[in-house]
């Protein structure tokens, strides 16, 4: 058929046919382009989306539902059809400019009413998607905060278990200090409980008076019994040594535990996700274009551009 005559203010825009144009057919199309301005202040995320949809046009009506893919490219677009193509039938309502007005009012509700975005947010990190960057890439781009985010975070255990640390090195000091008292104590100890049995036993050789040898082993039994709780004492302070170290080395463990939990948190690959969804407001929403677009088709309703 012959090219249609649209009203006046009717965007027409012609797609060029690829290859020969003869046994070509221009059919009609709604063609809406716009553009919608994503921004996340708080994030320090913006970003735009374009929008290009195009649905055909029949004696029924638009075809809304069914989605025509658009060229790849509008920007070899022609204001004129090429010579030798036919046209197949346009519907009266297409003809006229103020449809295709309220279309864009419609449009730029719908654009409101539908387009988001959606980030991938680390609430951890306090790390954000970017527009258009999708999880993989979002991932990969974490690995240097969550690796200063690991170091932070063994920073301080470690600074934790050096205090703890260092507490217990304070009593440790302390406890080898009275160690070292009472063994000097035990030893005197020893010493005079020796003197003692010997001196015990030199009376009795002697052939002293009975009296005085009772006195002497009531002395010796006294000093022998002193020693055994100074040996005691000593025990008692090494077993307390013991366990400082017990808890020195518990310390250590699990502090490795610890990082090794942190390695294994802070891995990118395994850093949970949320998902935060964005929505525009009205005034970054704009409607480009919206226009008659004749695609051209083959003879057996193949796409011919």
């Amino acid at each position: 058929g012959r090219r249609p005559a649209v009203g006046a203010g009717v965007d027409e825009v012609f797609v060029p046919v690829a290859g020969d144009s003869e046994d070509v057919v221009y059919r009609p199309h709604l063609l809406r382009e716009g553009v919608v301005h994503f921004v996340l202040k708080k994030a320090g995320v913006e970003g735009v989306r374009n929008i290009r949809l195009v649905n055909a046009m029949t004696q029924d009506g638009i075809e809304w539902d069914e989605q025509t893919p658009p060229p790849v490219s509008l920007s070899n677009e022609s204001g004129r059809p090429e010579e030798g193509a036919g046209f197949g039938e346009l519907p009266g309502f297409a003809m006229n400019a103020k449809n295709y007005k309220q279309v864009e009012k419609d449009f730029s509700e719908w654009l409101y009413r539908n387009e988001r975005e959606e980030l991938f947010v680390s609430e951890e990190l306090r790390q954000w998607s970017q527009i258009g960057e999708d999880e993989a890439e979002f991932r990969v781009r974490l690995t240097h905060s969550a690796r200063e985010a690991r170091d932070e975070a063994v920073e301080k255990l470690r600074a934790k278990m050096v205090k703890k640390l260092k507490t217990l090195e304070g009593k440790m000091r302390t406890a080898e200090g009275q160690l070292a008292r009472e063994k000097a104590q035990a030893s005197s100890a020893k010493m005079k409980a020796g003197v003692s049995v010997l001196g015990s036993l030199l009376s009795g050789l002697l052939g002293r008076k009975s009296g005085f040898g009772r006195t002497s082993a009531s002395s010796s039994l006294g000093k022998a019994t002193s020693a055994w709780q100074q040996s005691q004492d000593v025990s008692a302070v090494e077993a307390k040594i013991e366990g400082l170290e017990e808890e020195m080395e518990a310390l250590r463990q699990g502090l490795e535990a610890d990082i090794d939990a942190l390695k294994a948190e802070f891995d990118p690959a395994a850093i949970p996700l949320e998902k935060e969804v964005l929505k525009p407001t009205r005034a970054n929403v704009k409607v480009k274009r919206v226009a008659l677009l004749w695609l051209p088709f083959d003879t057996q309703g193949g796409r011919a551009w």
